[in-house]
């Protein structure tokens, strides 16, 4: 578990995270709990239903259907995801790739990616936010510029 407890986290004046552990381990309700009850924007979940049982299942279906926010979420329950989710992207293969690419071109909204594909964060990035050491770092730019932002930053260290 990372835990990154007495850190705040804000863009601007407004602050987006303080005092929260941002991953759960698996089956800990109350952690689980305590993240849901922060009402953040943006939920990234990985396997949420994995270790739950069928009420905590049940509940927490109930409260993502409610959810205001952008949810991101990997799962292998497809039937939770059918009752949850409004769109869905699956990718597999090159091919998908590039249809993914050409969606989210399109998408009006705000992504959040986290990938290690170079050719897709220089096509769809115009904002990075870095977490780095607990500091958090906005890079106002292409996926090019945060690039040369931190190539400087290193140069300005050694």
């Amino acid at each position: 578990m990372v835990n990154l407890a007495n850190v705040k986290v804000a863009y601007g004046s407004r602050v987006l995270f303080e005092n929260a552990s941002f991953l759960v381990r698996p089956g800990d309700k109350i952690g689980l709990a305590k993240i849901l009850l922060l009402n953040p924007d943006v939920l990234l979940i990985d396997e949420p239903t994995n270790h739950l049982d069928i009420e905590s299942i049940i509940w927490l279906e109930s409260w993502l259907k409610d959810f205001k926010g952008a949810l991101v979420m990997t799962s292998h329950d497809r039937e939770f995801m059918t009752r949850i989710c409004s769109r869905t992207v699956e990718v597999a293969g090159e091919t998908s790739r590039e249809v993914l690419l050409e969606a989210l071109q399109e998408f009006d909204g705000t992504i959040i990616i986290v990938s290690h594909d170079r050719y897709f964060l220089k096509h769809l990035v115009n904002r990075v936010f870095e977490v780095d050491h607990g500091a958090l770092r906005i890079y106002e730019g292409d996926y090019d510029y945060y690039q040369r932002k931190i190539a400087e930053r290193q140069g300005q260290i050694q």
